[in-house]
């Protein structure tokens, strides 16, 4: 699993916390209860497994979001009023192929 895979839908995607359960409440990533995540929230819960992969693909994204938004902080950038999940989803698209490029060599 991935985060492009994990937040491959809006209702999967939340701002403000790591992950909600259906009433829209905390959750903890990894809780059956949880159904939605924050970028942050999904990239731990698809690479809490692997740290040095967690660890790339932060690194990744936070240039892809630095080069098109002149941002650095994944947390600051997704949990903008403006950010849609449609801009989520196009960034953790670039961030994937660069991580599996990468992952791939």
């Amino acid at each position: 699993m991935t985060p492009l895979k994990l937040l491959d839908t809006p209702d999967k995607w939340t701002k403000g916390d790591f992950a909600i359960n259906i009433y829209g409440d905390s959750a903890e990533i990894h809780a059956p209860e949880a159904v939605a995540w924050c970028v942050l929230g999904a990239m731990e819960k698809c690479y809490s497994h692997d740290r040095a992969k967690f660890e790339d693909f932060e690194m990744i994204l936070i240039l892809v979001i630095e080069k098109k938004y002149g941002m650095t902080s994944i947390v600051q950038w997704q949990d903008e009023p403006t950010t849609t999940f449609k801009m989520v989803h196009e960034l953790l698209e670039l961030a994937q192929k660069e991580f599996d490029s990468a992952h791939t060599k």
